[in-house]
């Protein structure tokens, strides 16, 4: 009996190391691996906002141990091209793409915008931040060119049928134009946070036009952007923020509360910029149109504008919501610093530059692995 009662035990403990075990097993999968290290490199051929973004990724890249070399290119990559670094830094060895792909042993390409590919023996992800039906309307079968694709994360139905279309694998992870990891520390509201270039019909239309000129007269704004800002005369305008990498961070943080306003595109289409990523970022209270996106992932950690279907309001309601917001933030900051540390709380969890490098490396890894195993 004795030896039975031992018997009985042993089968349980067996039984339940072998739970553990396979508990484990499960975990330790190739999503929760820890990741390793890679050569990046991040062309982007336009200044302004992708150049931040590239500027961005390398800074992340080297946070996670890897090493990053962003830099602006011309051309449709004549291997003859010379190259510019974003961060001026000594370029010996690296005067031409030719150099660059010879002497930085990269292991693949983040795209910031579909060009001619000509290195076929590097592999290059698509980093795509426009709709996905103005991305195929415009690239068309240029975009089958890529080995992966990171991708805004709504309505990709019109992406996913293109590639099966045309016999592509959906090699895609989703992610967002967004920001480093950063420590939260409370700010002061003071004033607000407004910044952008308004290329399009929505926010350069006269009721944005008008909502901004009275918001500008309350004295309550800080207004930066490009010269089609500056052309707008508002007295807060305070000019344009150099793309470094730190500049919009800072204005944030001095401002205490930002202003994000979406394209028409952006609203449709629910494509994302980095406003909402850099005000969560910094640690500043958010006044927010009612974008998908922002609505589903931030919550009520956002002050929100009631807009209409046609995402449009009458300037004087517009400023009516967006001022009463902001004088609630300057009245009650205690209340108001509860939403921007929820924000950040959110951005944190799950949209940081460097959690989304280390989900790409990842798929990398996943996809060099499928490569040995057909060979």
């Amino acid at each position: 009996m004795w030896t039975n009662f031992k018997l009985v035990d042993l089968r349980k403990y067996l039984l339940r190391l072998v739970a553990v075990i396979l508990y484990q097993a499960a975990f330790l999968t190739a999503e929760n691996l820890p990741s390793k290290t890679y050569n990046v490199l991040i062309p982007t051929p336009f200044t302004g906002g992708e150049e931040e973004l590239a500027m961005r990724l390398e800074i992340a890249s080297k946070n996670l141990g890897w090493k990053g070399k962003a830099f602006l290119f011309r051309n449709d990559w004549s291997l003859a091209h010379p190259v510019k670094f974003v961060f001026d830094e000594n370029q010996i060895g690296y005067t031409s793409l030719s150099q660059l792909f010879k002497n930085f042993d990269s292991d693949f390409i983040i795209s910031l915008y579909p060009r001619k590919y000509s290195h076929k023996k590097i592999p290059n992800y698509l980093a795509m931040t426009r709709s996905h039906d103005e991305n195929i309307r415009i690239h068309g079968k240029k975009l089958l060119q890529y080995d992966g694709y990171l991708c805004v994360p709504q309505k990709m139905d019109s992406f996913v049928s293109f590639l099966d279309q045309h016999g592509k694998k959906r090699d895609i992870i989703e992610w967002v134009p967004s920001c480093l990891k950063s420590e939260y520390k409370p700010l002061e509201p003071k004033k607000l946070f407004y910044c952008g270039v308004n290329w399009d019909l929505l926010r350069k239309s006269k009721p944005y036009h008008d909502c901004l000129r009275m918001l500008d007269e309350t004295g309550l704004m800080d207004v930066y952007g490009t010269e089609g800002m500056k052309n707008w005369h508002l007295k807060s305008y305070k000019g344009e923020l150099p793309y470094d990498g730190k500049s919009v961070t800072n204005a944030i943080k001095e401002a205490g509360v930002v202003l994000v306003l979406h394209s028409q595109e952006h609203l449709d289409y629910e494509v994302i910029t980095p406003r909402i990523f850099e005000a969560a970022a910094a640690g500043s209270v958010i006044i927010s149109d009612r974008h998908g996106f922002v609505t589903r992932e931030f919550k009520d950690a956002v002050l929100y504008i009631d807009i209409d279907k046609d995402n449009k309001l009458p300037s004087d309601e517009m400023f009516r919501q967006i001022y009463t917001h902001l004088i609630w933030v300057l009245e009650h900051p205690v209340e108001a610093e509860k939403l921007a540390r929820k924000a950040h709380s959110i951005f944190s969890a799950k949209f940081t530059l460097e959690d989304q490098l280390e989900r790409l490396g990842r798929l990398h890894e996943k996809l060099q692995k499928e490569l040995k195993n057909c060979l």
